[in-house]
């Protein structure tokens, strides 16, 4: 059995593509994005356009097991 701690249980998921891309043109620009991912931006942008397309975009980790 795993224990999980009270700030895992209560920690939001994080948002989805969708609710991050504020503009709605299905891209994701450094303005758009907040967080550690923000950091990983010039990696993700495999294509180097400046902005994160949802197939450059990485999948949310698993929840935790509970």
């Amino acid at each position: 059995m795993q224990t999980v701690s009270a700030n895992q249980e209560r920690r939001p998921p994080p948002p989805s593509f969708e609710q991050m891309d504020s503009d709605g043109n299905g891209e994701l620009s450094k303005d758009e994005i907040k967080g550690p991912i923000l950091d990983q931006f010039d990696e993700l942008d495999a294509d180097g356009n400046g902005t994160l397309s949802e197939s450059e975009w990485p999948d949310a980790p698993p929840p935790p097991a509970q």
